[in-house]
Order: structure tokens, then C-alpha cells, then sequence
């Protein structure tokens, strides 16, 4: 932990000052130069709270509520149980994600265009409205990923995540590449930081698991300078549409797929975290874009759907780990799942979204206000509100609402319909899956792979 941090974090509990003591440091070796981290002791405050630091990172977690303490407890059984089978994606994109590693499979993502795979990270990496700024807050990190895909992107980067033994291992595995980042044990709700902190916040796929996101969203804003970046990338619905197909694209790779690459043995899966989710999540899913445009000014709000996210990999696998597949199928899959995108934007699963701090937040804004403060012999201004028809406006206002009635009862008729139809259309496709034509042309793509596949040999 470098001391600068206790310049900018305050006590959780009272939202004092933070003074270290009985502190051991240590000189590490950055790829940028040497130095100086607290490596243990503890940060405390004059209310009483001591604060322990530990391997390099300092933690709040002794004043967690209980259902943060559960939700901290489900991530750090389900991350460290990664790196117990030496799967290491969630610390460092390069190394490859293993996304099907909970039902026995083991193999990760190949080595690939980066830009190509996490085309999101790169989008929120070098974005005008953050390559403004330097210094940025990482929420909800896990295991890093995150974290040091911006840091190696060139920025000073601040992360914390509610899970004690992940973000340790976490602050770890950045120390071993020479990466430093400033890592904290701490939670949305719990940390406090001085106002104007940051130049930018990220947070991917942790916001939805914040119950108060309004007040949380207030407290970012409060941590960012003005004209400061917000970046989020968050699970925001669940399409239909896309659950089918991913479904469907399960069950074939449970199939032709999983049979052959299964490594680990159900003792490894039993040690799984036994909960079918985390206690918190998707508490927020639906609340994370109508409330940061409300609190935000919003430059880019893009949905997309991720039942294709996987696909490259799957086919990779089928095709004997032929990276010329590999290549086509992730070109296939980000032009599929665009086109879905395009005509489906209001059911994607997830948003990503870059928004300015245009407003002023108090801390920022205390010196302007006080000088916007009327004189002394100065009368202050006196708003009159404008005298309005109150019969007229509810008038209006029901006549507004049989108007929407009536629209939502039309659209729930041709939901109606259109969910006949797609039963429809899925009874053909089972038909046509079944037919000769396609036993024949899955014959024909079989041997097709064949052909490539020993040429690429």
C-alpha cells in the first residue's frame, strides 16, 4: 500500500482522517521504477476503528454489514477456488478466461488479438472522455482483470472488491508483473474517499450487485472531478431471445464438445461455492441506466447481447483447437451478435456506458458556491412559481394515461403473437434439423473441417 492512499481514503465508520502505525514497508520493483508500499500494519482513526493491512492491502471488512459479508464470502470461495485449479483469466485477460471451467472443462480462451476478444476494455481504455484524465477508480475488481488491463493502458489506477483473498491475490499477481496498482479491501456503501479523488470510475459487471445504486452513484459522482468519466459495463436484463440460443448452444457443446475436453474430477467440482448465485445479485440490474442518465451526462450508452460471447472458443475446441476456426468464429459471433443488437437493443443483456461528471457535486463545487453566496446588503432572489390550470392538467394527464393503456394493451397483443410465432418457427427448425437436407449438410460441413483442418496440418 503506498502512504499516498491515506491522502484521499477516509474511515469508513466516521469519515475521519486515516494515520498509520506500527507499519513495516518495503521497496518493490515496478516496471516504471522502485517503490516504497506499506506491507503490514494498521491505518487508524480518531474515532477508535483500526484498520489492518495485510499482504500489501489495506482492508475494511470488519465493518461490513452482514449481507456484504455474505456476498464477500460467496466471490472468495468462487475466485480462489479458480486459482486452486490454475485458472488465472479473472487476474489477467492475456492469460485466457476458462468460461466453462464450473462444468469440468478447463481449457481457457487461445492466445489471440486482444482488441479482438475484449473489444469493451479497449473501447473504455481509450475513450476520449477518460484519456482526459490519469488517475482512476476501479470498482468491484475480483481477481484484477480489470484493474490491470487499465493500468497497462497507462493509467494510475485505485481498485478495491468486497473479497479479502481474491483482491490479496490479486495485488500479488500485479506485483509479479510489475504492475502497480492500489488495491483495498472495500465495498460500495463502506469506502469513502475525499471528493474530486479521480478523473475517472470504471466499473464492469459489478454495479448490479449494489442494492442502494442511487446512493452509491451520488458518492461516485462526489469522488470524481468535474467533467471527470464514469465507465460502466453491466448485466442490465435478461433477453429471451438470447437465453434460447445460448441454451440451445450449451446443449450442443455439451454434446460434441465438453465429452472431450472434461479434466477436472467431480471431487474439484464439489468444492464449488454451493449457492446457485451471490446474495446480491442483479440487486441493481435494472436501475443502472436509468439513474446514471439521470445523475450523468451520457456520451455512449451501447447494449449488446453475450450468448455468443462463447462461441469462438466452443468451436475452437470442436474443431481440434484449430486457431484458423478459432478466428472465424469469433469474426462470426461479434457480426452475429451485432446484428441481434441492432434489432433487438431493448432486450440486450448488458450495456456499456461511458458519461461525463457534468454537474457540480459539493466538494468540487464549495468554493464557487460560497462565492455565489448573496451579499450582506444584498436581498436574495425570490422564485415565483407560474399559476397553472390544476383541472386542465389532469385532464391531460388522464387522457395521457387511457392513451398509454390502450398502447400497452396493443403491445401485449402482438407480444402474444409474435410468441406464437417463434413457437412456430421452433417447431420448423426442430422439423428441418431432423430432415435429410440438413443431415446432409451437416455431413457435407463435417467433412468440410476435415478438408481444413489437415491442411492446417
Amino acid at each position: 500500500m503506498d502512504r499516498r492512499l491515506l491522502d484521499i481514503i477516509l474511515c469508513p465508520a466516521c469519515g475521519g482522517t486515516l494515520e498509520l502505525a506500527d507499519t513495516s514497508s518495503t521497496t518493490v520493483r515496478y516496471s516504471d521504477g522502485e517503490k516504497e508500499e506499506v506491507q503490514s500494519g494498521t491505518a487508524s482513526c480518531r474515532c477508535g476503528r483500526r484498520y489492518p493491512i495485510a499482504d500489501y492491502v489495506l482492508s475494511f471488512a470488519e465493518v461490513f454489514p452482514p449481507v456484504l459479508r455474505q456476498e464477500a464470502a460467496y466471490w472468495d470461495r468462487y475466485y480462489l477456488w479458480l486459482l486452486e485449479q490454475d485458472s488465472f483469466g479473472f487476474h489477467d485477460l492475456e492469460r485466457g478466461h476458462a468460461p466453462y471451467i464450473t462444468f469440468g472443462v478447463s481449457e481457457p480462451f487461445p492466445p489471440t488479438d486482444t482488441l479482438d476478444l475484449y473489444d469493451v476494455h479497449h473501447q473504455v481504455a481509450e475513450h476520449p472522455l477518460l484519456r482526459k484524465g490519469h488517475t482512476l477508480l476501479d470498482i468491484g475488481v475480483g481477481l484484477g482483470w480489470t484493474a490491470l488491463y487499465l493500468a497497462r493502458a497507462g493509467y494510475a489506477v485505485t481498485a478495491f472488491e468486497p473479497s479479502l483473498g481474491p483482491v490479496t491475490a490479486a495485488k500479488r499477481y500485479a506485483m509479479e508483473q510489475g504492475v502497480f496498482i492500489e488495491y483495498v479491501c472495500g465495498a460500495m456503501g463502506v469506502m469513502q474517499f475525499r471528493p474530486c479523488s479521480f478523473d475517472n470510475v470504471t466499473a464492469f459487471h459489478s454495479l448490479h450487485h449494489v442494492p442502494d445504486l442511487e446512493a452509491a452513484l451520488l458518492q461516485i459522482r462526489s469522488w470524481l472531478c468535474q467533467g471527470g468519466a464514469l465507465a460502466i459495463d453491466e448485466h442490465t436484463g435478461n433477453s429471451r431471445i438470447a437465453a434460447a440460443l445460448g441454451a440451445e448452444l450449451h446443449a450442443w457443446a455439451e454434446v460434441e464438445v465438453f465429452p472431450g475436453y472434461r479434466t477436472l474430477s467431480p471431487e474439484a467440482l464439489a468444492n464449488l461455492p454451493a449457492e446457485p448465485h451471490s446474495a446480491l445479485e442483479d440487486s441493481s440490474a435494472t436501475d443502472i441506466l436509468p439513474f446514471v442518465s439521470r445523475l450523468f451526462k451520457v456520451e455512449l450508452a451501447r447494449p449488446r447481447h453475450v450468448f455468443l460471447d462463447h462461441y469462438a472458443l466452443l468451436y475452437y475446441l470442436y474443431a481440434d483447437r484449430n486457431l484458423a476456426a478459432y478466428n472465424h468464429a469469433l469474426a462470426i459471433a461479434n457480426h452475429f451478435q451485432d446484428l441481434v443488437r441492432r434489432i433487438d437493443p431493448d432486450g440486450a443483456d448488458y450495456v456499456t456506458i461511458i458519461a461525463e461528471n457534468a454537474g457540480q457535486d459539493a466538494g468540487c463545487a464549495e468554493q464557487e458556491s460560497a462565492q455565489n453566496q448573496p451579499r450582506s446588503n444584498e436581498a436574495p432572489v425570490k422564485l415565483e412559481l407560474a399559476s397553472f390550470d390544476s383541472h386542465a392538467q389532469v385532464a391531460e394527464l388522464e387522457a395521457h394515461l387511457v392513451a398509454q393503456a390502450a398502447w400497452a394493451r396493443g403491445l401485449e397483443r402482438e407480444l402474444q403473437r409474435k410468441n406464437t410465432e417463434l413457437a412456430r418457427l421452433r417447431t420448423l427448425v426442430r422439423k428441418l434439423e431432423n430432415g435429410r437436407v440438413m443431415r446432409l449438410l451437416r455431413s457435407f460441413s463435417l467433412n468440410g473441417n476435415a478438408r481444413t483442418h489437415r491442411r492446417g496440418r
